[in-house]
């Protein structure tokens, strides 16, 4: 996954306005769908992902999963999973949930939730099949829906990829066409940001006077993607990037925070809540997480910031090498 800045011999990289790319206005992501489309997903990510094989109990590092009646099937190389759900009530009741600890933009797997097999493991039966009642995913801890992988799926790849970075994926039951969703689930793939800057902080102590956050990254083939929010509560009005045109990672590995690039710095065009347009550099500088330390923002263009340190909150700059 590091082959973007591998070749770099000073931690500086720079992403031009040609590989630019929209940004949904509202927190809601925009998703491309790869339903039986693995081809469609690997292209679209230019190759470059990481697999969960479940090939044992122990998951790749920065993966991590709560599940109410998940569990990996290790003697078969599966994630089994039931999803349930209250006919009665019509809401999911059992949940799955994957956090990534690094910011991810596509997501997917090969799923059977159709078959009648009966899967063994450690001497106890799992089944999958019955009218079910279809897998709904969720990303973004605000669980917004991205889709809906069908109970009549056999070893179908599904998957999605988001002009959003996010770090969790919910899987529960759909609808009512059934009771429950027994499945499994075969090599989860997910591509990573390169490097990415995520956090957020304020300006002024008691009263706001600035609020920033957001998570803005590079995917393996160099695109800008994500999204930021700059509050100016001075004037009481909040601007949204709408696209990210230019993205780069600067500073000195040896003086920095993990010895790596402690600076990002990306040009964007934000919409404001009162109609208005602006075009804003934005820079940040990670300074640690340890107190007293306090990283530092800064805003040129249309709307103007010299470096300030920030009175509350915390940025994380990461670029991979």
């Amino acid at each position: 996954m590091r082959h973007l800045l591998r070749i770099l011999l000073a931690c500086v990289i720079a992403i031009p306005a040609l590989f630019a790319m929209p940004v949904a206005v509202s927190a809601s992501p925009t998703v491309t769908i790869y339903d039986n489309d693995w081809t469609g997903w690997n292209n679209a990510v230019g190759g470059v992902y990481l697999t969960e094989d479940f090939n044992d109990t122990t998951l790749n590092p920065g993966l991590s999963v709560v599940s109410d009646l998940g569990h990996i099937l290790v003697t078969q190389g599966l994630w089994w999973d039931q999803l349930n759900y209250d006919l009665v009530n019509n809401v999911p009741t059992t949940f799955t949930t994957w956090t990534f600890a690094v910011p991810i933009y596509a997501f997917g797997g090969t799923w059977d939730a159709g078959s009648s097999r009966v899967h063994w493991d450690q001497g106890h039966s799992h089944s999958i099949g019955g009218p079910g009642s279809n897998i709904e995913v969720l990303i973004n801890g605000n669980w917004v829906s991205v889709g809906v992988i069908d109970n009549q799926y056999i070893d179908v790849f599904w998957g999605f990829v988001s002009d959003v970075p996010f770090t969790q994926v919910r899987l529960q039951a759909y609808n009512a066409e059934g009771w429950t969703e027994r499945h499994t689930l075969e090599n989860m793939v997910y591509s990573v940001l390169e490097s990415f800057v995520t956090g957020g902080g304020k300006i002024g102590s008691k009263k706001p006077v600035w609020t920033f956050g957001g998570n803005v990254g590079a995917t393996s083939g160099g695109t800008p993607i994500g999204q930021f929010q700059i509050n100016d509560h001075v004037n009481k009005v909040s601007y949204h990037t709408t696209e990210i045109t230019a993205l780069a990672f600067s500073g000195d590995p040896a003086t920095t925070p993990d010895a790596t690039c402690n600076t990002a710095t990306f040009t964007a065009n934000f919409r404001g809540n009162d109609g208005s347009t602006k075009t804003v550099t934005v820079t940040i500088k990670d300074l640690g997480e340890k107190a007293p330390k306090m990283d530092t923002i800064q805003l040129s263009g249309d709307l103007v910031l010299a470096e300030t340190l920030l009175s509350g909150g915390n940025f994380q700059v990461h670029e991979s090498r």
